[in-house]
Formats: structure tokens, C-alpha cells, sequence
């Protein structure tokens, strides 16, 4: 992929060649959601991950209930309770505002750095839509979402060490960013990547011992695996693994969905690996990595919803304005339904298996 190169247009333009309102549209869209969504969420995500701090600290499980404190559970990595710890110790407006402020923040940056010019300013109002609309007030996914992407943008930029590090924290945080390590076969030596990923990877899982004893943590791990092997099973309402088993009247596993999707995501890449090289077709297949963890997780949530939109306005800013493709994203963005997500995504596989390289396109 071309460095991004900032190229001044008509109308005020921000210090990176953007249009002025977009870093003050990120700015309220992290306000509106402190102030206003978040309350009338209930907080409960909010007090699950603020309490994460002190119990982690306290060597408490991390994944037992705590009724008197929150219902559902925490289901994060241990590491997750100790990158919160800021957002523990300041006070609660304070910090939920600035908990916001950096969800959106990552998310700014990473389509930022990914797309120039007018791609890129497309992409970013459409990302300010993917941190708006399916948030109930403090998840943490537009930080995912923004991870993965700075991952591939670091890829590109042949700084493979950065990418592995924002793999590696994003899955800290949820492990489904995993998905992103296919971004390493665009590019030479993906073994090495491969060895850095996994010792930076057992450095990140070991960060709690700064905190923590080595049978506190070890215990602490024990436990998630427990609470996510429950949770493997039917699946939230959201999932498709959930709806399918709703449809069939079946309990089914989640992994024959994730195997199934596993091998759809991978087969254009590897039966096309020509096209490797060329930047379009690597920007396509992160769209593609966006939604797959989505639409094949057995644990989506409305809100993880901000991941496959950001996919979806990156498809939308590079790609032409076809009426299918458009009517796709359009629906994806306004129905937030894990259907049309689907549907999307199985277009975007299409424009993935189809995808004629410009300088081999025929003229028309």
C-alpha cells in the first residue's frame, strides 16, 4: 500500500489534510455516548470492568459472581483488568469520558493511517456511525476494531513488530483479533511473525504477575477457560451460532460455525494468492477479517456490531458505488441484524473472489 500522502482540497481542512469537522464529530460522538447512552444503559459493562481492578488486585476470581456488585459476568483476559487500572482509580465520570474519548480516539487513528484523501474521509464519517450506533455506552469494541486495523496498517508499512503488538493487545482485550494474523502471509517471513506473536503474546498473558501471584493468575486462567466453555454453548441471542440453533431447534457447538467461516475467509486469499500483492485486494480481505469476527462469533453482541461497521465503511469508501454493494452497507448500518451482516459479509467474499487488479481490468 502507498504511504499516505496529504493532498489539500477546497473548504478548511484539518493539520493531516481532513475535513475540520471529523476529529470534533469523533469528540462528541464520545461524549453523547458517556453522557446519554451510557445512563441509559445501566452501566452494567461499565461496573464490570471498573470492579475487574480491585478484585484482580485483591487476587478475588475475577469470574465469579458479584450480584451485590453487577450481574452478567466479566469474561475479558486478567490482562484486560490490569490495562484498566487507569480508568479504575479516576473518578467515575471522569473516567468513563475518557474511556470513551480513547475507544474513539483508536478508532480515528487507525482509519486515519489506513486510507488517504477522500477514501479515507469516507470512511471516517461512516467509522463515526460504527462507534455510535451499536454502542450501549463503554464497550470496548471500537478499540478492538481500531487494533486490527492499526495491525494491517502496520503490516503495510513493513513494521511487522508493531503489528503483532496491536494484535496482541487487542486479544488481551478479546481474543478474537487473533483473526487478524492472517494479515502476515501479504508479506515476507511470516514464520517470524508467527514467533513474535507468540512471545509477545505469553509476555501479555504473564502481565498480571506485576500484580499478582504466578497461582493467583494461573488460577485466575482456570477460570476463564471455565466461564468461556460455558459460554460456548448455545451462544448469545445476537450470534448467528445462536440463531441457527434457534431455527434448527438445536443446541449446536459453536466451532463447526467457526471452522466453517474459518475456511470461507481463508479460501480466497490462498486460491488467489496472486493477487497477494496487490493493495486492493489485501485492503478487501481486512473488510473481510472485520465482519468474519462478527458473524462467526459465537459471542457477538449487538455492540460487537462497531467491528463489522468499520469493515463496512472501509468496503464502502474503496470500493464503486455499486446498488447491491451499496444497498448491503446501507442495510448493514441501519438494521445493525446479524442476517444482513451476513449478507454483507458474503458480498464482500464475492468482491474478494471476483476482484480484478486495475491495471489487468478490461476497459469499458
Amino acid at each position: 500500500m502507498q504511504t499516505k500522502v496529504v493532498t489539500s482540497s477546497a473548504g478548511h481542512q484539518g493539520p493531516v489534510g481532513r475535513p475540520w469537522w471529523l476529529p470534533p464529530l469523533y469528540a462528541v460522538a464520545a461524549v453523547l455516548v458517556s453522557l446519554l447512552l451510557s445512563p441509559l444503559s445501566g452501566l452494567h459493562v461499565w461496573k464490570i470492568y471498573r470492579q475487574s481492578v480491585p478484585h484482580l488486585l485483591a487476587g478475588q476470581d475475577l469470574y465469579a459472581a458479584y450480584p451485590s456488585q453487577y450481574h452478567d459476568f466479566f469474561k475479558y483476559s486478567p490482562t484486560f483488568a490490569l490495562l484498566f487500572a487507569p480508568f479504575a482509580m479516576l473518578p467515575h465520570w471522569v473516567a468513563l469520558v475518557a474511556w470513551n474519548a480513547l475507544n474513539a480516539l483508536m478508532l480515528y487513528l487507525a482509519i486515519d493511517k489506513l486510507l488517504p484523501g477522500r477514501e479515507g474521509t469516507t470512511a471516517l464519517a461512516l467509522g463515526a456511525l460504527a462507534f455510535l450506533l451499536p454502542t450501549d455506552g463503554c464497550q470496548v469494541n471500537p478499540m478492538v476494531a481500531g487494533l486490527m486495523v492499526l495491525a494491517f496498517v502496520a503490516m503495510e508499512g513493513n513494521r511487522p513488530l508493531t503489528g503483532v503488538l496491536a494484535i496482541a493487545l487487542g486479544a488481551a482485550i478479546k481474543v478474537f483479533p487473533l483473526a487478524a494474523a492472517p494479515f502476515a502471509l501479504f508479506h515476507p517471513r511470516p514464520w517470524r511473525f508467527a514467533g513474535w506473536l507468540i512471545a509477545i503474546g505469553a509476555v501479555t498473558i504473564l502481565l498480571p504477575l506485576l500484580v499478582t501471584s504466578p497461582s493467583q493468575l494461573l488460577a485466575q486462567y482456570a477460570s476463564w477457560v471455565r466461564i468461556e466453555s460455558i459460554d460456548a454453548l448455545p451462544g448469545y441471542y445476537y450470534s448467528m451460532n445462536f440463531q441457527l440453533s434457534a431455527l434448527w431447534h438445536v443446541i449446536l457447538p459453536a466451532w463447526p460455525l467457526a471452522l466453517a467461516g474459518t475456511v470461507a475467509l481463508l479460501a480466497p486469499l490462498l486460491r488467489r494468492g496472486g493477487l497477494r500483492a496487490d493493495p486492493r485486494f489485501r485492503l478487501l480481505f481486512l473488510c473481510s477479517v472485520l465482519g468474519f469476527v462478527v458473524v462467526f462469533n459465537h459471542q457477538a453482541e449487538r455492540e460487537t456490531q462497531a467491528i463489522a461497521l468499520t469493515g463496512l465503511a472501509i468496503w464502502a469508501a474503496i470500493m464503486p458505488r455499486h446498488w447491491a454493494r451499496m444497498g448491503l452497507i446501507v442495510l448493514g448500518f441501519t438494521t445493525l441484524s446479524i442476517w444482513l451482516t451476513l449478507a454483507a459479509w458474503i458480498g464482500l467474499q464475492a468482491d474478494l473472489w471476483r476482484y480484478v487488479p486495475a491495471a489487468t481490468a478490461p476497459k469499458s
